[in-house]
């Protein structure tokens, strides 16, 4: 936005210098700062137009994550209780053999 108005800026300041007041420059002024916008102007368009697209992407966006999310939270959450469920499986017989090992340290004391 600054570097669009300094552009203009300089582009008036290059006019008005190149005329010199002169009535007779003024037609092919105008055509030159014409020709100086015409690029800045459509670059802004450009921009606006990519602005509405991303604004556009967002708004879907924010209509598609949460479900997504709470699809994701609950295969995670069921692989949480799955493996702590074989875990649990998994040391249950160590936990067996030391309350055997202890039950039998209890009977010979």
């Amino acid at each position: 936005m600054l570097a669009s108005i300094v552009i203009i800026g300089v582009a008036v300041l290059v006019v008005l210098s190149a005329t010199g007041g002169n009535p007779g420059f003024k037609p092919w002024s105008d055509l030159s700062v014409m020709w100086i916008l015409i690029p800045i102007i459509l670059v802004s368009l450009a921009g606006i137009v990519v602005l509405g697209y991303l604004n556009f992407g967002i708004a879907k966006a924010i209509a598609f994550i949460p479900s997504v999310a709470l699809k994701t939270q609950t295969f995670f959450y069921t692989m949480a209780v799955t493996i702590r469920k074989y875990a649990d499986k998994s040391v249950t017989p160590f936990f067996a053999w030391h309350e055997s090992g202890a039950a039998l340290k209890s009977l010979f004391k």
